[in-house]
Parts: C-alpha cells; structure tokens; sequence
C-alpha cells in the first residue's frame, strides 16, 4: 500500500495543479498576442451638439503593453484641459486581459482606466468609448513590430 501511496500521490498532485491552472483567459484572446505598442486611430470627443476629432487637431495617444502586465501610454489632446489649455498626460499602471477585453489600470483619475477596450485580432486593434456628456471614442492600432537584424 506505501509504494502505492509513493507513486500515486504525486500523479494526483500533477493532475490537481493542472486542473487549477490560474488561466484568467481560457476562450479568448492569447495575451501575448496584445503585447505590444500601439497609436490612436481615433480620438474624437462628442459632446452631443458638436464634435472634436482630436486626431485631426494634432492630439495622439501612445499606449505600451508589456508583458509582464505593465502598462505606459501618453495622450496628447490640444485645447482639452480646463481654461482650453492643451493636455498632454503620462500614465502608468497595469493592465488585464478577460477574454478579448483589456482594461487599464492606472493611479491618476484618466478615461483611460474607464474604457473597456475590445481586441480585434483581425486586424490588431483595440477600440472602446466611455464616459459620457462628453463621449469619448478612442480606437488603437498595433505598431509594427521591429524587423530584428
């Protein structure tokens, strides 16, 4: 029965440690294949009665998610701040994935935090809005990936 117990046990302990793999992702999207840099294809608030392509005012987001679950973006938006002053923020923080969602998560009290960004893996972008009165749209597209020499 000991020699049993000695093989058995750590088939059983393999097999339970498997079975309760920490997989915050087990039907959607491979994280890895969000990691990366990406650059705003949109950037437009919508106030109701009017609308600011920010884009096409010279605005730009800058988003970088790493691997390790870190996160980096820089948003640029001209005459968005209080008293028509430009804007221009740094964050970092941290961001997940469930299923083909991704949120970030950062300190400073930014609409990105409050976007749930969906991932198209067709065409390798990431698009939400949020908020409202006014709405903003953002949609993000992968940078190319560097060729290595």
């Amino acid at each position: 029965m000991t020699r049993f117990h000695r093989t058995l046990l750590p088939l059983v302990v393999v097999a339970l440690v498997a079975a309760c793999d920490d997989d915050d992702d087990p039907a959607g999207t491979d994280r890895g294949a969000i990691v990366g840099g990406y650059q705003a294809s949109e950037f437009r608030i919508d106030f109701g009665a009017t609308e600011r392509d920010l884009l096409e005012e010279g605005g730009y987001i800058h988003l970088e998610l790493h691997a390790s679950g870190a996160m980096e973006a820089t948003v640029f938006a001209p005459e968005a701040d209080e008293g028509g002053e430009d804007l221009l923020v740094d964050v970092t923080g941290t961001w997940e994935l469930d299923d083909d969602v991704v949120q970030l998560d950062h300190d400073e009290d930014f609409f990105l935090r409050d976007i749930d960004f969906v991932f198209d893996e067709d065409d390798f972008t990431l698009q939400g809005s949020c908020c409202s009165d006014p709405q903003i749209f953002v949609t993000l597209e992968s940078l190319p990936v560097p060729a290595s020499s």
